[in-house]
């Protein structure tokens, strides 16, 4: 909502937004047939040991960014936090349609449950808050590898099987230096139920 709401609020063409949050699996929309095309050019390699085996598929469908390369990931987390009430007046996982309308300097927002219903207005910006401008302080993410302990190790067991091209190494040496320092810093990643069995690849 705050990257949405600070969109409208600089946007010189847009007056309001509707987003509507469509039946899961009721979608059909053009992404859904480039997915289920990348699944069976995936399901064509005997194996996918990097990221490029993954870049050399996606490119035959469409335009490629690669994350750290061509766009970045902004803590807007941290910066919502200080424009938005604490307890929202609606649940996100119950709304169908969230409307943005900008009036003047600041964006309102609209909700509805149904389809079909009236739209609510609700105040979601804390009462000393005017409009969503700080989320343009949300500094970039830094790099930051969440692969756990146990994670690591049952990687280190299947590197002993698989022969790593050149281009992918530094991939990998990434991953065992995130998980050797827990760069992620975050107790329930590092701690949570890990099944040995799950594919490292």
């Amino acid at each position: 909502m705050g990257t949405l709401m600070n969109f409208l609020e600089h946007s010189t063409i847009f007056s309001s937004i509707k987003h509507v949050f469509p039946i899961r699996g009721h979608s059909y929309m053009p992404a859904d047939r480039v997915f289920g095309l990348i699944e069976k050019e995936y399901t064509k390699l005997e194996e996918m040991v990097s990221p490029k085996d993954y870049y050399d598929v996606l490119e035959k469908t469409g335009n490629l960014s690669r994350y750290g390369q061509d766009w970045t990931v902004k803590n807007i987390k941290d910066e919502t936090k200080k424009i938005f009430k604490t307890k929202l007046p609606f649940k996100i996982s119950e709304t169908k349609i969230i409307k943005y309308q900008r009036k003047k300097e600041k964006v309102e927002i609209f909700v509805s449950t149904t389809y079909s219903g009236g739209l609510i207005k609700c105040a979601v910006l804390k009462n000393n808050i005017k409009n969503a401008l700080l989320v343009d302080n949300a500094k970039v993410l830094p790099k930051c590898n969440m692969v756990n302990i146990k994670k690591r190790d049952n990687v280190k067991l299947l590197l002993q099987c698989v022969d790593i091209p050149d281009h992918a190494k530094e991939f990998y040496q990434d991953v065992m230096a995130a998980a050797n320092d827990n760069t992620g810093k975050d107790e329930d990643n590092i701690n949570k139920d890990y099944d040995d069995s799950e594919n490292a690849f």
